[in-house]
């Protein structure tokens, strides 16, 4: 959770408890934001050999794993893939992992990006990062502290990690 050094920053910098309290309104917001850059990155990851070596784990896991995320509900209520493509994405899904192959993987994770499930996430991710960053802003703009900018540039940071 991104909640616990956020309220040690503002309780160091010696901020009254709304303050402390006020974190949960952007901090909830940034740690979702994080959550879906690392569901980007495991699978773009999958795509980039580079990538995958900084990701430090196995790549598709999310998929390997059955993990509900923000890029399989694009996938199966917003994007054009047809039914029998998602009818075959749902049933590797289900599976479990170690009845799962690399070539199954690599079939959900080509259609998430093909129907554009992986780029809609990103860019939900950057509106979840930017409303984070403007109610941070709007909440410590009387804050007169070196902690607010690097509170800041790490918010700002999201889209740029694992990069």
């Amino acid at each position: 959770s991104v909640f616990g050094p956020m309220q040690l920053w503002r309780i160091s910098a010696g901020q009254p408890d709304e303050a402390i309290n006020n974190i949960e309104e952007y901090g909830s917001l940034i740690g979702k934001a994080f959550q879906i850059k690392d569901d980007i990155l495991d699978c773009e990851a999958y795509f980039d050999e580079k990538a995958a070596k900084k990701l430090g784990k196995k790549p598709g896991n999310d998929v390997w794993e059955g993990t509900k995320t923000l890029i399989l509900w694009h996938f199966y209520n917003q994007s054009n893939a047809p039914a029998e493509v998602k009818e075959k994405v749902r049933q590797i899904y289900m599976l479990d992992r170690n009845r799962k192959i690399d070539g199954e993987i690599a079939y959900v994770l080509q259609q998430f990006k093909d129907y554009g499930s992986i780029d809609y996430t990103k860019n939900e991710g950057k509106k979840l990062a930017q409303q984070a960053l403007e109610i941070f802003d709007e909440h410590t703009k009387d804050l007169d502290s070196p902690f607010k900018s690097i509170a800041q540039d790490a918010i700002n940071a999201l889209e740029n990690r694992g990069k």
